[in-house]
């Protein structure tokens, strides 16, 4: 016997009714009437009941539905908060490392900037921050000191690049005069069309080694 049947004959009932509780071929649940009478119940009783059945299955439907919703919820929220957490720290580990890092987007034209960067360079993020990096208030030139030609500048535009390209030497010649010899990463992020969507440059200031 199961539980069910075990309660029921413990409790002294004899005779049970069963609705099936049921919606597009899915059983959700099952309505058992008991009587201790024995025989206790004819068709013409359950009628009235099996017309209500289709009721009774879409509340407990949207009751799941609605219990389903809320853990999804509240799963997200937890989702959001664990994101909110990681941002939080790659955001720390993007200000703390030692290399300047500069994102593009296709046009050339600078996203972000890490506080390493703002000091290679010589110039704040607020003056950095939606300009064309070959307008921004530094200068970019060879390790010799030699002028790249027009449109050769490294970055402009970054919708041109389309592979990565590592340990560029470059002098950095800042507002104030003063210079920064420099090796430059740069890496291409592509779209699903395979068009640049920006570009990631990494700067490690060489001065005091090379000098």
């Amino acid at each position: 016997l199961s539980q069910v049947e075990r309660t029921a004959r413990d409790a002294g009932l004899r005779t049970v009714a069963t609705i099936p509780l049921a919606s597009a071929g899915e059983l959700v649940g099952i309505l058992n009437l008991w009587s201790k009478e024995p025989n206790a119940y004819v068709q013409e009783q359950l009628s009235p009941l099996v017309l209500l059945a289709p009721l009774v299955t879409a509340t407990l439907r949207n009751a799941r539905a609605q219990n389903r919703a809320e853990d999804l919820a509240r799963e997200a929220g937890v989702r959001a908060d664990e994101l909110a957490d990681s941002r939080a720290w790659l955001h720390s580990a993007y200000q703390a490392i030692a290399c300047g890092v500069m994102v593009l987007d296709s046009e050339g034209c600078v996203r972000d900037v890490n506080e390493a960067c703002e000091d290679i360079l010589g110039v704040s993020k607020d003056a950095l921050i939606g300009a064309p990096v070959h307008k921004a208030p530094f200068q970019v030139t060879h390790r010799d000191g030699a002028p790249f030609e027009s449109g050769n500048r490294p970055a402009t535009p970054a919708g041109r690049w389309t592979r990565s390209f590592r340990r560029l030497p470059l002098r950095i010649v800042r507002p104030d005069g003063s210079e920064r010899l420099i090796e430059m990463d740069a890496v291409p992020q592509a779209q699903a069309n395979r068009a640049v969507r920006q570009v990631v440059l990494c700067f490690i200031d060489l001065t005091e080694r090379v000098r």
